[in-house]
């Protein structure tokens, strides 16, 4: 009589231990499964951000260069330089998409001439990606020109 009793116990205690170890095993599973999607992501992320970036900084360099050679080849005379830099002129060029990369469609640069002493400063300010989520990225660069001014 004693020997069935705990002989029953013994099979009934290897059921309720093989599902607790199937529980274990999806329990594992599930952590393993979800840590894998969230580092998936945050790389995917980073990924995009480091794109924007540099897309940016790209955009916004060769805007520079365009204009500085412009204003070297006299292609922008230096009297055009002079009455933009002295009305504080700022010209904008918005939309465009960026080529192999889908969702970031919204482009901004802005171009703004000041004057200071003995210099015109060009600042050019480029920003790329989606404003309304908060994925987007701004990169500015100034550009000084030597300025003699006109004599009095």
């Amino acid at each position: 009589m004693i020997k069935k009793l705990f002989n029953q116990k013994k099979t009934q205690n290897k059921r309720g231990s093989m599902l607790t170890l199937v529980m274990v095993i999806l329990v594992m599973a599930l952590i393993l499964i979800t840590s894998a999607i969230t580092i998936t992501n945050s790389t995917r992320s980073r990924y995009i951000d480091f794109t924007l970036t540099n897309q940016a900084r790209t955009t916004a360099t060769a805007v520079a260069e365009s204009f500085a050679t412009a204003i070297q080849t006299q292609e922008i005379l230096d009297t055009d330089l002079e009455a933009m830099a002295a009305g504080d002129v700022q010209v904008s060029v918005s939309g465009g998409s960026i080529p192999g990369l889908t969702g970031a469609s919204e482009t901004e640069t802005t171009v703004k001439f000041s004057q200071g002493s003995g210099y015109i400063y060009m600042d050019v300010s480029t920003t790329v990606g989606k404003k309304d989520n908060g994925t987007n990225a701004t990169e500015n660069v100034r550009v000084y020109f030597k300025h003699k001014a006109p004599p009095a």
